[in-house]
């Protein structure tokens, strides 16, 4: 699935010189599967020259009704289920930039 240009309502992503974050992202609301994903970091054009690097990829699920009773026992209600996908992007080079991540149809943030 191809994808570009993706960042926060707010803006960019801001990344300082060696610095790193890390980004997770979703379709829909809370999340859609996609099945496995690549996520790749886009510095913006008229940026210093660097080099992102990603790592960390991930596949995160997660449920929205998840409960606890009075003795400790946990679970959660199978059919409540949702995806996010994540991944560490790191800055090597020697300025700060602002970039974007290469997703389509997706919600992102900053964590």
């Amino acid at each position: 699935m191809g994808f570009n240009g993706l960042q926060p309502a707010s803006g960019p992503f801001w990344l300082g010189p060696h610095q790193s974050t890390d980004i997770i992202m979703w379709y829909g609301n809370p999340g859609d599967d996609h099945g496995a994903q690549w996520i790749m970091a886009h510095p913006l054009k008229g940026q210093p020259s660097t080099s992102l690097q990603v790592s960390n990829f991930r596949k995160i699920l997660l449920y929205q009704d998840e409960w606890v009773n009075s003795e400790g026992d946990y679970g959660y209600e199978t059919d409540s289920a949702y995806y996010r996908y994540g991944a560490t992007v790191t800055n090597l080079g020697a300025e700060g930039v602002f970039s974007s991540i290469f997703k389509a149809e997706a919600t992102a943030k900053r964590i």
